[in-house]
């Protein structure tokens, strides 16, 4: 009976619970799909960093780590690659070549860190083989020599890209909903090529303002790019030996990651080509990559190969990306503490307009204990008015955020117009998807049960301190 009077009493004035209810609904979405985003975009770079950068373990020589010094290698990397291929947790492994170079084309230079890789192994590791740009190239797919695989960005740091707005391009611009009356501004550009970044941001902004070319410089240039495939680069590193040997290379493939930094430090040759350039031995790694079949297996196989190869560096993912640890770790905490932030606000609200309620129905309240209506259950009903309240608006707000992450989760929500360059800076795609677990959902909504509990401890407190005489004589 007291949860039939109690869920009345809340719609006895209908305005002020639904003003509560709606703030209630209003804040538990936006923390929740605030979380969701925040998951989406942790869980994302958590994958691309696994996929692209680091596997879920490496191995190098004790002291390669120090400065990349490419004397630091790992002998008789085939037969330990095989040991490890032939473990039951390991999923792939591969071999690499870790050089520090510099680069040279008629038009620029650059120094990168040149990887030499087994290319069908390389596959097995890592999946750059699955970030080619399109129209930009193969993986090592032709069968001719000296072939190299560049980023965007070192494509662009050697100057071998030019920038020619096509057809094609303005239409892809449409699609990324930028105005029409901006592109038509674009159309007397049409076909006519530029052969840097600098000069083509120089026409934009000329054409479209300085204003219009911040808000829509990276659709635009992503669009207008076109590569020189086959381009001759020049590189120059240290053999064995000791000394510098040069060789030059043809571009077969431009790949694009969603992490800016190692996309600008990152190149790829096949691990014979440079083996013969710099004299190593055939059977020579300076790093072994590791995926393995349970992401959740690193931190008890990584202690397995160290026992299994103590003159070694055994590294697992956190170790050798500690922010990206960290983030993995933390978030959850940060997730809660966000959550219980948002429902302390909106817990002051339950509580004012509980103290309302009960300061309106004085004399009610009176004459029900005056009657011998209990302390008890004027308290509850007091208690079980603010859970309603609560629970009513965290359950709407809950559902609300679970549609819209499912729609968006799918879908994605493209930042790359706004602020895409700023979050492949931080190595974050610029397309997120929002994502949260069933476990958030039921904590939250426990969450919003015990702030409806204990907003309303005072208010029945204040209820429970009322004289029944002195009520029922209240003009309350």
């Amino acid at each position: 009976m007291i949860l039939q009077i109690s869920w009345k009493n809340v719609w006895r004035n209908k305005l002020r619970s639904l003003v509560v209810i709606l703030s209630v609904t209003s804040g538990i979405f936006g923390g929740v799909y605030a979380i969701a985003m925040m998951e989406g975009m942790s869980k994302q770079r958590f994958q691309a960093a696994v996929d692209n950068e680091t596997s879920h373990i490496q191995i190098h020589h004790a002291k390669f780590n120090e400065n990349k010094d490419a004397k630091f290698y790992i002998e008789n990397s085939t037969q330990i690659i095989e040991e490890i291929k032939n473990m039951p947790e390991v999923k792939s492994v591969s071999g690499r070549s870790i050089f520090m170079a510099m680069a040279n084309t008629s038009r620029a230079n650059t120094g990168f860190m040149l990887y030499g890789i087994n290319t069908e192994q390389e596959k097995q590791v890592t999946k750059i083989y699955e970030t080619l740009k399109d129209s930009a190239g193969g993986y090592f797919e032709e069968e001719w020599s000296n072939q190299i695989l560049i980023s965007e960005r070192v494509a662009d740091n050697l100057q071998l890209s030019d920038y020619k707005l096509t057809e094609m391009s303005l239409e892809n611009l449409k699609v990324k909903d930028v105005p029409i009356e901006i592109i038509s501004l674009l159309e007397p550009l049409k076909d006519e090529k530029f052969r840097n970044k600098r000069i083509f941001k120089d026409t934009l902004k000329s054409v479209i303002g300085e204003k219009n070319l911040k808000k829509y410089e990276f659709a635009i240039l992503s669009y207008s790019r076109e590569f020189k495939m086959r381009s001759k680069i020049e590189v120059q590193l240290q053999a064995a030996n000791g000394d510098l040997v040069k060789k030059t290379f043809k571009v077969s493939g431009i790949y694009k990651t969603k992490n800016m930094l190692f996309d600008e430090t990152t190149v790829f040759v096949k691990d014979s080509e440079i083996k013969d350039l710099t004299g190593y031995d055939e059977n020579s790694a300076h790093e072994i990559a590791i995926m393995l079949n349970n992401p959740e297996d690193v931190k008890k196989f990584a202690a397995k190969l160290k026992e299994k190869y103590p003159d070694f560096e055994v590294q697992t993912w956190g170790e050798i990306q500690p922010m990206l640890l960290m983030m993995s770790e933390w978030m959850g905490v940060y997730y809660y503490f966000f959550v219980i932030i948002i429902l302390f606000a909106l817990g002051f609200g339950i509580v004012n307009t509980m103290l309302m309620v009960v300061l309106e129905r004085v004399k009610e309240l009176g004459m029900l204990m005056a009657i011998g209506m209990n302390r008890v259950k004027v308290f509850s009903m007091i208690m079980l008015e603010s859970v309603f309240l609560s629970v009513t608006g965290g359950i709407i707000g809950v559902i609300f955020s679970a549609i819209l992450i499912n729609i968006t989760g799918k879908n994605g929500l493209d930042f790359s117009q706004y602020i895409g360059e700023g979050f492949e800076a931080m190595g974050f795609d610029s397309v997120v998807y929002p994502s949260l677990t069933m476990d958030y959902y039921i904590i939250i909504t426990i969450l919003v049960i015990l702030t409806g509990i204990i907003s309303a401890i005072y208010p029945a407190r204040k209820a429970l301190k009322l004289n029944p005489a002195d009520a029922v004589r209240s003009d309350a």
